[in-house]
C-alpha cells in the first residue's frame, strides 16, 4: 500500500486548468489514476480537484515534479507545486518556469528534527511553543528556507 503525497498547484492560467479538467473527466470514467497523453510519466495523479486557482491531487510515494515541469514547458507558464508526504518526511515547494529553470525548496531530515511530538499532551513542540498540528511548523521552516 503506497504512502500518498498531497500535491497542490497554484495557477491563474486557464490552459493549465483545462488540462486538469480533462484529466478529471477521464478519471471519473476510469476510476483510476491519470496522466497526460502527451507526457509519459510513472507518476499517476489521483483524486484530482480544482478549487478556483488551486489544483489538488494525490500521487503515490512522492511529488509530481516531472509532471509540473512538463506542464510549465509545454504550456509556457510558471507552475508552483506544493507537496507534502508526511509518512516519508517529504515537504516542499517547487517553482518551474517555461525555460526549464526549477527552484525546489524542501525540508531535510534535519528540519524535521527541529520539532517533536509530545504524545501525552497531543501537541507538537517547536522553539518552545506548542502547536496542535505540524503543518504550521513545516510552513514556518519552509518559508525560512525560501527566504534564505
Amino acid at each position: 500500500m503506497p504512502n500518498w503525497c498531497s500535491n497542490s498547484i497554484l495557477t491563474g492560467n486557464q490552459d493549465v486548468k483545462d488540462v486538469f479538467q480533462k484529466l478529471i473527466k477521464r478519471q471519473e470514467k476510469s476510476r483510476q489514476g491519470e496522466t497526460f497523453d502527451w507526457f509519459e510519466d510513472d507518476r499517476y495523479l489521483f483524486d484530482i480537484e480544482i478549487y478556483g486557482d488551486y489544483i489538488m491531487f494525490q500521487t503515490k510515494w512522492g511529488p509530481a515534479l516531472k509532471t509540473a515541469e512538463a506542464l510549465a514547458k509545454t504550456l509556457k507558464t510558471e507552475i508552483e507545486l506544493d507537496y507534502d508526504e508526511p509518512g516519508m518526511c517529504i515537504y516542499g515547494k517547487a517553482i518551474f518556469n517555461p525555460k526549464g529553470e526549477i527552484k525546489d525548496y524542501y525540508l531535510s531530515d534535519l528540519d524535521f528534527d527541529k520539532y517533536e511530538y509530545n504524545e501525552e499532551e497531543d501537541v507538537y513542540i517547536f522553539e518552545g511553543q506548542e502547536y496542535e498540528s505540524d503543518e504550521d511548523i513545516k510552513e514556518i521552516l519552509l518559508k525560512r528556507k525560501i527566504n534564505d
